[in-house]
């Protein structure tokens, strides 16, 4: 007859086919399972006569300022412990307006207010959303550059990257929006620098001015956005 090793890790006993532990492992699986199925019905039975059973506890969110973090369980739905149950309306007021300004509200008055606050970046945002940039600019960047940002590899670094970048802002010079040797792959935190270096540097972003200065057209004569990302 042909047999097979059981089910249970270690174990190395032959058994029939057809089943799938031993006997001896068998026994102990079901004896868990009818007292976990008898705890389950107690459960039920407390809740129904009204008796209160533990509550759900979690972690307390408290990290001192030297950033120790506080071990002690916290009974749901509070955050924090009995010693550090003051930092919850501080914790749940956050959590309110950080639910608020995510939601859909939020950004299409976002989209109202600043992807399309002028006549420049209205064309910008139709532009990205047009087949051109999807299916044609944005992907050819992407194979032509390998999938690797642009700015970490003119400093040495090879670092993923996902993002097509306009290296000359197109806010600063819209007619170099489709110009391929204007657009170069960037990872996150590159652009993250970049965006904040053009604020200051081309007068780009909400709430500023375009100033009047020479276009950077040449990656290599960028400032190091890695480093300037990490330093805000």
């Amino acid at each position: 007859m042909r047999m097979h090793r059981c089910a249970e890790i270690g174990c190395r006993e032959l058994i029939k086919p057809g089943w799938t532990y031993c006997q001896p492992h068998y026994e102990a699986r079901m004896k868990k399972y009818v007292h976990a199925k008898q705890a389950t019905r107690y459960i039920h039975i407390l809740i129904k006569e009204g008796v209160r059973y533990m509550a759900k506890m979690t972690r307390c969110r408290y990290v001192s300022p030297a950033g120790v973090r506080c071990h002690r369980l916290a009974e749901t739905p509070n955050h924090y412990c009995e010693m550090h149950i003051e930092h919850e309306a501080e914790y749940q007021a956050k959590r309110k307006e950080w639910n608020v300004k995510h939601t859909s509200q939020y950004y299409h008055k976002y989209n109202k207010t600043q992807r399309v606050r002028n006549d420049i970046k209205r064309e910008q945002d139709k532009f990205y959303r047009n087949k051109q940039w999807k299916n044609g600019l944005r992907p050819a960047v992407l194979e032509r550059d390998n999938y690797l940002c642009q700015y970490c590899k003119a400093n040495g670094r090879m670092t993923p990257g996902k993002i097509v970048d306009h290296i000359i802002p197109y806010e600063f010079d819209p007619s170099k929006r489709d110009d391929l040797s204007n657009l170069a792959t960037i990872c996150a935190a590159c652009h993250t620098g970049k965006t904040r270096w053009e604020q200051e540097y081309y007068g780009t972003g909400a709430g500023n001015e375009l100033k009047n200065v020479a276009a950077v057209p040449d990656i290599k004569y960028l400032p190091d956005f890695m480093d300037s990302a990490k330093t805000q």
